[in-house]
């Protein structure tokens, strides 16, 4: 089913260990920007509070996007 020995390759035994902490530290960047943009960026920068949702959603949408092209 799987070849063990491709773990023999340097390269891609590095890649395969990495990948995981990868995910975690995008995961976690998400939810930090999910929690700070509406609270306490958008409203120091000039957004009334009744559009940080909108504007919040926007620019997680479009960093999703740039970082989901870096993905191995």
């Amino acid at each position: 089913m799987f070849r063990f020995d491709l773990f023999r390759i340097r390269v891609f035994a590095d890649v395969n260990f990495a990948s995981p902490f990868s995910s975690i530290a995008r995961g976690g960047l998400m939810l930090m920007l999910i929690m700070r943009f509406p609270r306490i960026w958008l409203p120091l920068i000039g957004y009334s509070f009744s559009e940080t949702p909108v504007w919040a959603g926007i620019c997680i949408l479009l960093l999703m996007g740039s970082l989901s092209r870096w993905d191995p």
